[in-house]
């Protein structure tokens, strides 16, 4: 009998142990409201940016991050051609939970000041 509640214990601690631990990780993930607000707003930036392209499903994002005045990244996305065009950098300015009028801004020739200043270089 004590054999059985031992066998017992041992599977009820094996089968509640990964949900522990994955109940844990998702605390540690979100830890904060600010992290998931930051999480929250990279998201809606990357919409934002990847409504702007051509094939934006296609888009590919590196070095994204939370600024002072916006998200700033870089954004490789597929030409007509279905190529790859090379990476190249972007600023969203707004909040989504603030319910600001957003504005997605590529790099070209005419903002590569803007983004030197504001998103580095």
């Amino acid at each position: 009998m004590k054999k059985l509640s031992k066998v017992a214990i041992i599977t009820v601690l094996l089968g509640v142990l990964p949900l522990l631990i994955a109940g844990g990780y998702a605390i540690y993930r979100y830890s904060t409201a600010e992290e998931r607000q930051r999480d929250e707003q990279i998201a809606w930036a990357k919409e934002m940016v990847a409504a702007k392209l051509l094939d934006g499903e296609s888009a590919r994002f590196r070095n994204v991050r939370v600024g002072p005045i916006g998200v700033c990244g870089e954004v490789n996305g597929k030409n007509s051609y279905g190529a790859y065009t090379g990476f190249s950098r972007f600023h969203v300015s707004g909040r989504p939970e603030r319910g600001t009028e957003a504005r997605a801004e590529l790099e070209d020739k005419y903002n590569r000041k803007f983004l030197d200043q504001f998103c580095g270089s």
